[in-house]
């Protein structure tokens, strides 16, 4: 292959200057003078013209045939010569000996949380190998890559021959209402041995999905396929939060003038009222006169009249000349607290309905911080979905997360999605999806055969299974599936690995105490959700059992003490409980705010020694469990 040490400029040049001198002889002299070689590249049409206000056009076709030749020698591509090219598309090849080509094949316009696939082409227009060391996707915010497909494909010097094209495919998500882009960068080797980038931009329009509103949120409207199922109330649930914020601002914030928001927060209404004054707006608060005089603002200083704060939101509705409203309702936490479950639960039972006979959407918030659980789960059959933020410590701060648990009727994605606040400056960001039910070993999970490490060890067992498989085998083995759904995508959040299953039961290892015990309680959590709307035969119970020792990895499998002694404590947990071990208990008992109760000290079958055992209390346990048995975790 021949080398080259000059840029494209000095090569384009140089063929330039042969081109004219070969056809015009002296006179090419001349020409340069009336007219700037150095538009020929960037402007070649201009160039031209320019040519044929000097030159009869035979002359001008001769020296555009002469000028494709010397490119052609120069930057390597086929020369063309009985296909009537313009420069244009000689400087082309030239500019740009790799075709990229981008194709989405739902054509250009793409719904809000679809996917569609994109084929990437790259041809080799020169006349000698090309090198492709990699081929990289580029998009804006609005789109965003659904696993397995990925952004970026290494070619490790994969050889492209001459008109030869190769392809590539890919899948990409509209998760944002607007235009959008996505940008293919080839990176290779060209015939002059000098290393070229190729950029091909492909533009989109995001349209909004049908019977769905978008949220303005792109990790929430792809996580629930384009938005909030039309005629729909859907519960947000999560403490306070920048995240939790930024979610409520960008639902107001994506169609303010159909938007009514309902609030006891004077300092956020006052805010959106600022930046979207054609928002209406409900603000039952005692400082509600702090709120500027305005036809789109409602206010009420009482937080106890109920009806007061129906009328108020039906006459804002009243003035909103969308056939399609959108509610948001912040003030569910207020009222719950007021009020009580009976009274917010007749409330929302007798609202939501007449929201939905209106055509409108409904978002609501609540915070189940400021409620006992029962108080929290008392509401939930009244939404047609539901939407968590949840919280996890990580490097030293909270990082949250936003997950769909329910939304009835539809599809949804079952993806947890990395919610980063405005204040630590990123927005919000597209996140992973929780792992299949399915889990491969992670690599540094991985231990050398042989190796005695300290690990937290976590049995689970299935209430009341073997009775099942023995008097219904086929649902047993249905429940054991969904039990399989529900549990295993928890485990990788917490670092938990899978070492076994045997049946209704799991044996996992964790890298830490308090890594095993959020797990057990996130499980029971999660089955305690699942088991409130489940019919009885489908109900899974669990018992749960944790150890902190040291264990040995052998063929696969984990052996030791631990193993023994955290199988033992398994059956000694209540049905929807967890029990651990005194190791556990001092590792955890000041990070976790659930209370302990001590269980009377007991010997274990195969245990040589006694063994004290704790019971953590979850919510639903607290009112009934006996306040003089707890020990403090503080």
């Amino acid at each position: 292959m021949q080398r080259y040490s000059e840029s494209f400029d000095e090569t384009f040049s140089s063929a330039l200057d042969r081109a004219l001198h070969g056809v015009l002889g002296r006179a090419a002299n001349v020409t340069s003078f009336y007219v700037d070689p150095g538009i020929s590249a960037k402007s070649p049409e201009v160039y031209v013209e320019l040519l044929k206000k000097i030159f009869s056009p035979e002359l001008v076709n001769a020296l555009t045939e002469a000028i494709g030749l010397e490119l052609s020698k120069s930057f390597g591509f086929q020369y063309q010569r009985d296909a009537d090219w313009k420069l244009s598309e000689y400087v082309s090849y030239a500019k740009q000996p790799l075709q990229l080509r981008l194709e989405p094949e739902s054509g250009n316009t793409l719904a809000v949380g679809s996917d569609t696939e994109l084929k990437i082409t790259l041809i080799n227009r020169t006349v000698g190998d090309m090198t492709i060391k990699k081929c990289d996707l580029q998009p804006s915010p609005e789109i965003s890559f659904p696993e397995p497909s990925g952004a970026s494909y290494e070619f490790e010097g994969f050889k492209l021959r001459p008109g030869e094209a190769h392809e590539v495919k890919s899948r990409i998500r509209g998760g944002q209402i607007g235009r959008a882009r996505v940008s293919a960068r080839a990176t290779v080797i060209d015939l002059r041995g000098k290393t070229l980038v190729v950029e091909m931009p492909c533009v989109l329009s995001i349209v909004e999905r049908e019977g769905r509103v978008p949220t303005g949120s792109p990790v929430a409207d792809g996580l629930l396929l384009g938005g909030l199922p039309k005629r729909s109330a859907v519960l947000l649930a999560g403490g306070a939060s920048d995240e939790k914020d930024n979610l409520v601002l960008r639902f107001c914030e994506i169609a303010p003038e159909a938007t009514v928001y309902v609030s006891s927060d004077v300092e956020r209404s006052i805010q959106l009222h600022k930046l979207h004054p054609e928002s209406r707006l409900v603000v039952c608060s005692p400082q509600a006169d702090l709120l500027p005089t305005s036809e789109s603002i409602q206010t009420s200083r009482n937080l106890r009249n109920i009806s007061e704060i129906d009328d108020l939101l039906t006459h804002a509705l009243e003035t909103i000349p969308s056939e399609s409203p959108r509610v948001l309702i912040q003030l569910v936490s207020d009222i719950l607290l007021l009020h009580k479950e009976v009274t917010t639960r007749h409330w929302l039972a007798d609202l939501l309905p007449r929201l939905r006979a209106r055509n409108c959407t409904v978002l609501v918030e609540l915070n189940p911080r400021m409620h006992g659980t029962q108080e929290v789960n008392a509401l939930f059959d009244l939404f047609d979905g539901r939407m968590e933020i949840v919280e996890n410590e990580e490097t030293g701060r909270p990082v949250r997360f936003l997950r769909i648990n329910s939304l009835r009727g539809y599809k949804y994605l079952t993806y947890q999605a990395l919610l980063t606040s405005q204040a630590q400056g990123a927005g919000i960001e597209a996140s992973k999806p929780v792992l299949p039910s399915s889990i491969p070993l992670q690599s540094e999970f991985q231990s050398p055969e042989g190796e005695r490490r300290l690990a937290a060890i976590m049995f689970t067992d299935m209430v009341g299974y073997t009775t099942l498989t023995q008097t219904n085998e086929p649902l047993a083995l249905k429940v054991l599936e969904k039990h399989n759904q529900l549990l295993r995508p928890i485990l990788p959040r917490y670092r938990g690995r899978e070492i076994k299953a045997m049946g209704d039961s799991l044996m996992v290892q964790f890298e830490s105490a308090l890594d095993a015990t959020d797990c057990a309680i996130e499980i029971q959590r999660t089955l305690h959700d699942y088991n409130i709307s489940a019919r009885d035969e489908w109900r899974i119970i669990l018992r749960i059992g944790v150890h902190l020792g040291d264990v040995v990895h052998s063929k696969g499998d984990v052996l030791g003490d631990a193993v023994n002694v955290a199988s033992r404590i398994q059956p000694l947990a209540d049905p929807e409980g967890v029990c651990v071990s005194q190791q556990i208990y001092d590792q955890v008992r000041n990070k976790l705010t659930n209370p302990f109760t001590k269980l009377e000290r007991r010997r274990l079958k195969n245990v040589q020694y006694p063994v004290d055992v704790y019971k953590i209390v979850l919510p639903w346990e607290r009112s009934s469990f006996p306040a003089e048995t707890s020990v403090s975790n503080r």
